[in-house]
């Protein structure tokens, strides 16, 4: 680390955005190269780069100048793309989950039918919910929220949340049902 650098660091810490701005500067060729190879997609790596730039002008007051500061920015953006992933898997699971329970409810008896197809007719019969309902069934499965989470986000009561998800989950299913008789 540099003395100039050292000296953009600190003048940070005591809140000059200038000086910040400075040191995105100096890091942000590196830091994106490292995050395009984490993602393999440019548009990702200057998403995961920015978000590691917001976070770390957050959070500057907890560097210790003991390490690379570099290697700090490559830390928070490898925690970010942790979280990303996490949060990627987490809804994708979701959606495996919501597949399953409309399905059932549904009686989809169809078991040449790819996963794919699937998606692409829950997809399509959300789109077509009422957005009071949409917005329920979205923060529940792909948002995984709490009924409590969704009822504080919206300001309603959990009853009524669970009876948007209760009517959501039955107007998907005469949905998808329909669809697959459109389909035959």
């Amino acid at each position: 680390m540099d003395r100039t650098e050292i000296e953009f660091i600190q003048l940070a810490q005591k809140g000059q955005n200038s000086a910040f701005e400075q040191l995105i500067e100096l890091h942000k060729d590196a830091l994106y190269k490292w995050c395009y190879s984490l993602t393999k997609e440019p548009e990702d790596a200057l998403d995961l780069a920015q978000e590691a730039f917001i976070k770390a002008h957050n959070k500057i007051h907890l560097y210790k100048p003991d390490g690379s500061f570099r290697a700090w920015l490559i830390r928070i953006a490898y925690r970010q793309f942790l979280n990303l992933k996490e949060k990627q898997r987490r809804r994708e699971s979701n959606v495996a989950f919501i597949e399953e329970e409309l399905m059932f409810t549904a009686k989809i008896n169809n078991e040449r039918e790819t996963h794919m197809d699937t998606r692409n007719l829950i997809s399509e019969a959300i789109e077509l919910l009422p957005e009071d309902y949409r917005s329920c069934i979205t923060m529940r499965y792909v948002g995984d929220l709490s009924v409590r989470d969704i009822a504080i986000s919206l300001k309603l009561t959990e009853t009524n949340v669970k009876v948007r998800l209760f009517r959501a989950k039955s107007l998907l299913a005469k949905a998808i049902a329909m669809k697959k008789t459109e389909v035959l």
